[in-house]
């Protein structure tokens, strides 16, 4: 693992995001791409993540357990190594990030790895997703399944549990995108960017 400095300005740089649309009502279930999470699966070494609490846009399942919209993942319990790919748009992004964050400090979750907007300049952004161990954002735009939609605004992965996940997993995340960890108990805004 190689660490770089954050950089200059005001520590925040690498957290900028793109264009998004954090105030518009998509509100649309966005399935992830076979190629993004194929291999995360591979380097942890196991065939699905053990839960996907926001399923069902994919063409095929990426967790042994599977909440749908009629499940509604936001009232169940999260557990295991967890993929996440929420619903994006002004009404349910909050909603989202707060249980990501809130399931991601139970005991009962090893890992949690969410794609989400790389909307870094807003609340639900900060207060949540920021919190996380690790942030890739991701270098190429995203052209999701169950729809004609690729995104016009940056993405990140955002994990929580790097400590149970192998060397691989992080090394697999880096394919997509510049890491940054957080460094010394704070979080990603503090982050320093590393390299596999």
């Amino acid at each position: 693992v190689v660490m770089a400095d954050a950089g200059e300005g005001d520590g925040h740089d690498h957290f900028r995001g793109g264009e998004f649309f954090g105030d518009s009502d998509s509100g649309d279930e966005f399935g992830t791409p076979t190629w993004l999470v194929a291999p995360l699966l591979d380097a942890l070494d196991q065939a699905l993540y053990d839960l996907a609490p926001a399923s069902g846009a994919e063409p095929r399942p990426y967790a042994e357990t599977r909440y749908t919209e009629e499940d509604d993942g936001l009232k169940q319990s999260w557990f295991g190594h967890v993929w996440l790919n929420p619903p994006y748009g002004r009404d349910v992004n909050e909603r989202w990030a707060r249980k990501a964050w809130a399931e991601a400090s139970r005991d009962a979750v090893d890992s949690l790895t969410a794609l989400v907007p790389n909307n870094a300049e807003t609340e639900w952004f900060q207060s949540h997703y920021a919190q996380a161990d690790l942030k890739c954002e991701v270098k190429s735009a995203i052209s999701f399944y169950n729809t004609e939609f690729t995104a016009t605004f940056d993405s990140a992965i955002v994990v929580w549990g790097v400590d149970a996940l192998p060397d691989d997993y992080l090394a697999a995340l880096s394919s997509f995108g510049e890491l940054w960890l957080a460094v010394d108990g704070h979080d990603l805004n503090s982050a320093a960017e590393v390299t596999w």
